[in-house]
This record gives C-alpha cells, sequence and structure tokens, in this order.
C-alpha cells in the first residue's frame, strides 16, 4: 500500500531561534548538525531560553523521528531521551507517527530516498537546499501490511 509521510506522521518544524528575543527558563536544543544518520550527537548542544507553551509544542518525546530540513536534507536520527528535557530548532522536521507507522522503517525509508536521490524530487533549492513541509508530507511511502491469515 502507498501512502505519504503526511498521512503517516504529523510534522512540525522547530522554533525559529533568536537570542535576543527569547524569553523563559534556558533548555537545551537540538539544532541540524546533532543529527546524524541513525544517532543524535550531542556534544555540539547549545541551551536558548524556551517559554512553558514553546516547551510543551517542541519539546522531544522517546520515539520522535527527528529529519533534517535542510543541509544534508532527510538526514534522520530517532530520539531516545538521552537526556530528560529537549527542545529542538527550525533546520529540524519533528515527525510523529499517527497511525502507527514503525519510525525505524521510516528511518530506513528516508535513507534510502536520500541515497537514491529520490528526495531530491522534493527538495527546494533557493542559496541553500532544503526540504519545506507541505513539499515532505507528499513524499510518497510504501506500507507492508501484515499477512492476514485465513
Amino acid at each position: 500500500m502507498v501512502s505519504t509521510v503526511g498521512a503517516e506522521f504529523s510534522i512540525q518544524l522547530g522554533k525559529m531561534l533568536d537570542i535576543d528575543k527569547n524569553a523563559g527558563t534556558p533548555k537545551p536544543f537540538l539544532g541540524n548538525r546533532a543529527v546524524q544518520w541513525g544517532r543524535i550527537d550531542l556534544a555540539d548542544m547549545g541551551e536558548v531560553k524556551w517559554t512553558p507553551s514553546d516547551r510543551q509544542r517542541f519539546r522531544l518525546r522517546e520515539g520522535d523521528l527527528l529529519v533534517c530540513e535542510g543541509g544534508e536534507v532527510g538526514r534522520a536520527a530517532i530520539w531516545h531521551q538521552p537526556i530528560e528535557e529537549c527542545c529542538y530548532q527550525k533546520a529540524l522536521h519533528r515527525l510523529r507517527s499517527i497511525r502507527g507507522c514503525n519510525v525505524e522503517l521510516m528511518l530506513n525509508v528516508l535513507h534510502r530516498l536520500a541515497s537514491n536521490g529520490s528526495l531530491a524530487n522534493f527538495v527546494t533549492q533557493t542559496s541553500i537546499a532544503h526540504l519545506p513541509k507541505d513539499k515532505f508530507e507528499t513524499v510518497p511511502i510504501t506500507l507492508h501490511l501484515p499477512k492476514l491469515n485465513k
């Protein structure tokens, strides 16, 4: 069965960070560089102020799939809560399954699409390549349905 990323996942682009304008409590955040294929590198994390509503909207949960919106478009990793509270910035899309689609499978699909060049069909190229949410939602994915025993 063929579906789309937008039909299977809610996609939320991270918060635009502006150190001069951000208010609230300082908390760690992930940026694009922290997300590597299949892993998250916490060595280069930043910290910025987040309001309670920002933290509610942009706080990562176990099993969230983080996908690079720019840079190496599509590079992705699953958040496994190595720290208790962390948010993410605008250069990342956060995917959460709507209908139970496996995030490990989606990570592998993204790696295949990026590796074979198919994801480039959904990238907008201005000064740097990026994957806008509206185009990302339309990326087709094949779902493997379990066979029913008769």
